[in-house]
């Protein structure tokens, strides 16, 4: 419930075109889109006074009519990297936001890649083996998926920082068909098989 008479608007969303919010960091949004939409809905009707992407300045985009909606198209494309997102309003009571929003937004086109150890054609004696998957950056490990001979493994690998994924099996004889797929927090798709 906000209270207009005495704090200013409040944030009830933020959306951007292909975006994810970081699970451990609701400040933090990725996306694979270069030129993305960003959207920002008030709980209140709220006049935009600031915005700015990096250093593009969004104010003209919108008008000074009150509205619960602020609709941002970046037209030019971006470079993949990381952006902070900068965002002030007012009210009605002419009360301003805050504190004013500031994001990060990770623009990330780029798909990420994998190593599999053992590699393709190890021989081992022994039928506990370690399995790595190594992931050239952080994955989102809800897309997670592994299967070793059709079979789905997936819960049996652990991760401390989401991209080295470690799992020890005890394995039947003869070579095993590894599939592994996920995406990057930017939704960005590898798979990868291991023979």
């Amino acid at each position: 419930e906000t209270h207009s008479d005495t704090t200013g608007p409040e944030i009830f969303s933020v959306e951007i075109t292909n975006g994810v919010q970081d699970p451990n960091d609701p400040n933090k949004y990725y996306t694979n889109s270069l030129t993305p939409t960003i959207t920002v809905n008030f709980l209140e009707d709220a006049t935009v006074n600031f915005s700015k992407l990096g250093n593009v300045d969004l104010i003209s985009q919108i008008g000074n009519e009150p509205s619960t909606t602020a609709t941002f198209s970046i037209t030019d494309a971006l470079e993949n990297g990381e952006y902070v997102f900068e965002l002030n309003a007012k009210n009605e009571n002419n009360l301003f936001m805050d504190p004013p929003l500031v994001a990060t937004i990770i623009i990330d086109n780029i798909n990420p890649t994998l190593t599999i150890a053992p590699s393709d054609g190890i021989k081992t004696s022994i039928s506990s083996v370690t399995i790595e998957l190594t992931f050239s950056e952080k994955i989102n490990p809800d897309t997670l998926q592994v299967t070793i001979d059709l079979e789905d493994k997936t819960s049996s690998f652990t991760s401390l920082n989401n991209k080295l994924f470690t799992s020890t099996l005890n394995l039947s004889d003869g070579n095993k068909d590894i599939l592994v797929s996920a995406s990057d927090m930017a939704n960005n798709p590898v798979t990868q098989t291991s023979l």
